[in-house]
């Protein structure tokens, strides 16, 4: 409904922006997602943004550009499972939330999201997939009304 998601390819300094308030043609499957996606990836083009889809844009960006975008929203913070319990933290509204998949972030790009977090939370002792991390994000932001 009201989310920005930021995927980063670090290897091609490239970002993938899904504004959820402008979406259209996403259906509930992977298949779509992958396809829309791909269409991002497919048109993107070094010279500025494009928009490939309605909610789709793709950019030439490095990771502080993403963070100096989420950091004009609001307040940054890193997900890592040995942070400090969301449940018993304060979060703002306009939030940002950086986590990494099954690669780790590089010691250079967790010290510059670090250096900027408001701090580190975690969801759980455990390591999960990133996508159910999120899912907990949400649960945790709709519960309170964020």
């Amino acid at each position: 409904r009201d989310v920005l998601f930021f995927a980063y390819f670090p290897k091609l300094h490239v970002r993938l922006k899904i504004d959820t308030s402008r979406v259209k043609y996403l259906n509930p499957d992977e298949r779509s997602t992958a396809a829309l996606i791909r269409n991002a990836i497919v048109n993107y083009s070094p010279e500025r943004e494009i928009r490939t889809s309605p909610g789709f844009y793709i950019k030439k960006a490095t990771l502080e550009d993403i963070l100096d975008e989420l950091e004009s929203v609001g307040k940054l913070y890193y997900l890592r499972e040995d942070g400090e319990d969301l449940r018993t933290m304060e979060i703002e509204k306009d939030a940002s939330f950086v986590l990494s998949d099954s690669v780790n972030l590089s010691d250079e790009e967790e010290r510059e999201v670090m250096r900027r977090a408001e701090g580190i939370i975690s969801v759980g002792p455990k390591s999960l997939l990133s996508s159910h991390v999120i899912t907990i994000i949400h649960n945790e932001l709709d519960r309170r009304g964020l």
